[in-house]
């Protein structure tokens, strides 16, 4: 095994925090599902609470949006430690809506949210001298102003806290800008806070963007100037714009830097202006445990694209192949997945193969919010198209699993499935599904976690062009099944540095970072139709390799972070 980030760090800067410290993790989707921080923070909590103790907590947004039933079990402030309890009693008192508990996932971590529908008293004020401070001149956004409300209602929690328990180390580890907020009000109002500041990004929102426009996103990388990019971004999209300035602000104010791998950290340094200290890989927890077998969940697979193409005989052991995410068609590489599954069908059509995979895409899509009669109206619609298609020519309803009616006829997904002619019709031997949801026990179409519906696959496909890390391949991996990856993913050298050679053979690599596209999709539709089961056996992987990313190896990452960032902070603060 090569070295890992514990290894690259300095012996003399392996200082672990005073054992009274208090670890406070800061981000958007504690007990609130929005996308993969929600996924970082869940499954490394059962570590963090048994490597920290009593001293861990995560702060969080509180949403009137969301319920929260099952997800957090409130408790009374007097549970919590005497500091902790009187501060959000304080709060309280200083109408600040704050709710706390114990979040209900492996571990049972104890949170704090505060309300940001609820503005603290001056809002208006305050993000006038936010606007001042930083220089970032912030649109009318409601969603930007409630993270900016959570930020100084941050402030306040820590001056509160710091005022009845400064002399015992606090650490405020925040993860991505809309979390981060507080970092810039901190610094620039009340630095003399004793309070240690991270700041992690998982991906950067200039990135992200310069990723989707141009394909030689990775060539450019060095050369592109963030005040110009910024600004023709902020044209057509100024939330985007006042956000990535802030992100690049709070970058560069905080007390350490971290991210998650390897190529984040080179598009950190020339896009936010400073290079990471740390990198902190992301790991895996084994999750919960399931008594389904992989016949059984094939077994549903089957009934659900049986049940979708009730005309069509749909082989008995078919190849099932599975990509899945964020609605992001390019960054996610669903494009080059569609176009070579489309491939693959021409050539198995041509060769009169009598060979069937099956392509299941099970991404949250975002919908069209008709109620009432223009649902009905539209609903209506949607079933005269598919009849009248069925004849003639394409309809989403043959592809799009479920709640179709609520799917833009310009989907860029179904634009891609159209033009790669994935129309399911009797004579394709590829058959698609395209699920708009993420898949839950109890779901619509399938009465399955994702974690389930992975064991009945064969084949997990994540090309993605831009992914700072990648859970999706490393959870395919975890539940034996081959995968895909892309060389512009995290995960992909932290996996060619770390994973023995038996596993790296189910590990498939698309080759994005180059921008050659037809390349890519010629490498995926060779990977599908030279797959063979019997090379690729859907066996788990090995228990000591899945130690490799296992949280509580990981974790001593996070530890020597909080060490070091307490470390500089304290001598920041004997200078001063």
């Amino acid at each position: 095994m090569k070295e890992t980030i514990i290894d690259k760090i300095p012996a003399e800067s392996h200082q672990d925090l005073p054992e009274s410290a208090l670890i406070f993790e800061i981000a958007a989707e504690v007990c609130w599902k929005m996308g993969g921080i929600h996924t970082v923070i869940a499954s490394k909590a059962a570590s963090m609470v048994q490597t920290f103790g009593m001293n861990y907590f995560l702060l969080g947004p509180y949403s009137d949006e969301v319920d929260y039933t099952g997800v957090l079990e409130e408790v009374d402030p007097e549970t919590f430690p005497e500091a902790i309890g009187k501060t959000i009693t304080a709060l309280r008192k200083n109408s600040i809506d704050v709710h706390c508990g114990y979040w209900n996932i492996p571990g049972k971590p104890k949170v704090i949210l505060m309300n940001i529908f609820k503005l603290v008293e001056g809002f208006e004020d305050k993000q006038h001298w936010l606007m001042e401070q930083t220089g970032v001149e912030i649109p009318l956004s409601k969603t930007i102003h409630r993270y900016i409300n959570f930020g100084f209602q941050l402030t306040r929690f820590f001056e509160v806290l710091q005022s009845q328990h400064s002399d015992v180390p606090t650490i405020a580890h925040f993860h991505e800008y809309n979390a981060a907020y507080a970092i810039p009000i901190i610094k620039e109002q009340t630095d003399q806070l004793g309070v240690t500041l991270l700041f992690s990004t998982h991906a950067t929102i200039i990135g992200r963007h310069l990723a989707y426009k141009n394909d030689d996103f990775y060539q450019r990388l060095s050369s592109y100037d963030f005040e110009e990019e910024v600004t023709t971004m902020g044209v057509k999209n100024p939330n985007a714009e006042a956000n990535a300035r802030m992100e690049r602000f709070i970058a560069q104010r905080c007390d350490l830097f971290l991210t998650v791998s390897e190529i984040t950290a080179l598009e950190c340094t020339h896009l936010l202006g400073r290079k990471p200290e740390l990198i902190t890989p992301n790991g895996f927890s084994t999750g919960k445990a399931t008594d389904k077998s992989r016949e059984a969940v094939r077994s549903q697979i089957l009934g659900a694209f049986k049940k979708h193409l009730p005309d069509q005989d749909i082989a008995d052991d078919p190849m099932i192949c599975l990509t899945s995410g964020r609605f992001e068609v390019k960054n996610k590489g669903y494009d080059m997945v569609i176009r070579a599954l489309g491939q693959v069908n021409q050539q198995l059509k041509k060769a009169e193969s009598g060979r069937q995979i099956l392509l299941l895409m099970v991404i949250s899509a975002p919908t069209l919010n008709y109620t009432g009669f223009r649902l009905s109206l539209e609903t209506l619609k949607v079933k005269i198209q598919h009849r009248l298609k069925r004849l003639f020519g394409y309809s989403k309803q043959a592809v799009v699993s479920h709640r179709a009616d609520t799917i833009w006829d310009y989907d860029p997904l179904l634009l891609e499935i159209k033009k790669a002619k994935l129309h399911n019709y009797a004579t394709d031997q590829v058959k698609i599904m395209y699920h708009p949801d993420f898949v839950k026990a109890g779901g619509e179409v399938f009465d399955l976690d994702y974690s389930e519906l992975i064991k009945g696959c064969d084949l997990g496909m994540f090309p993605s062009f831009y992914e700072p890390w990648g859970y999706t391949p490393l959870e395919c991996l975890f539940s034996g099944v081959s995968a895909v990856c892309s060389d512009s993913s995290g995960l992909y050298q932290f996996a060619l540095d770390n994973l023995p050679a038996q596993d790296n053979e189910r590990l498939f690599v698309a080759n994005r970072r180059a921008g050659d596209d037809e390349m890519s999709v010629r490498q995926m539709a060779e990977i599908v139709l030279n797959y063979q089961d019997a090379l690729h056996s859907n066996q788990e992987m090995p228990a000591q390799d899945k130690e490799i990313f296992h949280w509580k190896n990981l974790i001593a990452n996070y530890r020597i972070a909080y060490g070091l960032a307490y470390e500089q902070r304290q001598k920041q603060v004997q200078t001063t």
